[in-house]
């Protein structure tokens, strides 16, 4: 899952574009960002999985969502853990399905690459059914996310219904009498 080399000169060049938080408020978020993403992907992270990547997809998620307060961050920081650990099941299952094919005994007949990726299929979902688990790991996964940032929009839509200030309502409240 490490980056691909498109990705990398994207994140170069935005990142050349970047000329850093200017508030101090800003300044703050941005210097307790190492500690956040760390200790998330330390938490997330398998051996062999890349803490680039993860923190790319935390970041972006970050930066499109612009999370406001403690409640956004977490439903932000589920839904980077959500599609982390889809795309470690997507992962699984296409290692299972290449060791299943590479078990297969070479047979002449059958030599499109899409007979021998079906066989596999079928052996792996046999006796422990690993290839359907790992489905109901992408369709967990998928639903946390989707729920999260369902969450996330209307926690989002509350607040902007919500009076900025308590005299907002005691007027409204007194024009009314």
């Amino acid at each position: 899952m490490e980056p691909t080399e498109k990705q990398l000169t994207a994140n170069r060049a935005n990142a050349a574009k970047s000329t850093g938080p200017r508030t101090v408020i800003g300044k703050r978020n941005s210097s307790r960002n190492g500690l956040k993403h760390g200790i998330l992907s330390n938490a997330v992270l398998l051996d062999g999985e890349s803490r680039a990547t993860f923190v790319a997809i935390y970041t972006e998620l970050e930066h499109d969502l612009r999370p406001a307060d403690v409640n956004e961050r977490i439903l932000v920081q589920t839904m980077a853990l959500a599609h982390w650990r889809r795309l470690r099941a997507c992962t699984l299952e296409t290692a299972g399905i290449n060791h299943e094919q590479r078990r297969q005994p070479v047979d002449e007949t059958d030599q499109h690459p899409l007979t021998r990726t079906i066989k596999a299929i079928r052996a792996g979902t046999g006796e422990t059914g690993s290839l359907a688990i790992i489905g109901r790991y992408e369709t967990r996964f998928d639903t946390q996310y989707n729920r999260a940032l369902d969450r996330f929009l209307r926690v989002r839509a509350q607040k902007r219904t919500v009076p900025d200030e308590p005299s907002d309502l005691l007027e409204t409240k007194g024009s009314a009498q």
